[in-house]
């Protein structure tokens, strides 16, 4: 019996380790939570910690609030996490990806 070949099939990883973060600085904020399994983050908060990107918040499903003040960001999506409901952030460049122009740093909040 021969199975199907899968392509274009990709698995979402379940733990923090089972990421290549883009961003090192990133990685660590997330480590010092002590949480490992992805599903169980819902609360992130990364102040002054230099983080250039946070790609990788696509993969924390419980996610709903994130504060991501005084970093080196120069953008943000924040229709990959469509769990977020409290979003604080600064950005070196305003750069939101939320379907709105946004003309300072400020507090998102999706309803």
């Amino acid at each position: 019996m021969t199975l199907p070949a899968l392509s274009g099939c990709v698995l979402s990883p379940k733990n923090v380790n089972d990421i290549q973060f883009k961003d090192p600085k990133f990685a660590q904020c997330i480590a010092q939570t002590g949480i490992t399994e992805l599903s169980k983050i819902n609360e992130l908060s990364c102040i002054d910690k230099q983080i250039t990107h946070v790609d990788e918040i696509r993969y924390m499903s419980a996610l709903t609030d994130l504060v991501l003040i005084d970093n080196e960001l120069t953008e943000f999506d924040s229709i990959v996490q469509p769990n977020l409901r409290r979003l604080n952030l600064t950005l070196m460049s305003l750069n939101i990806h939320d379907g709105r122009e946004h003309t300072r740093t400020e507090e998102c909040i999706k309803a």
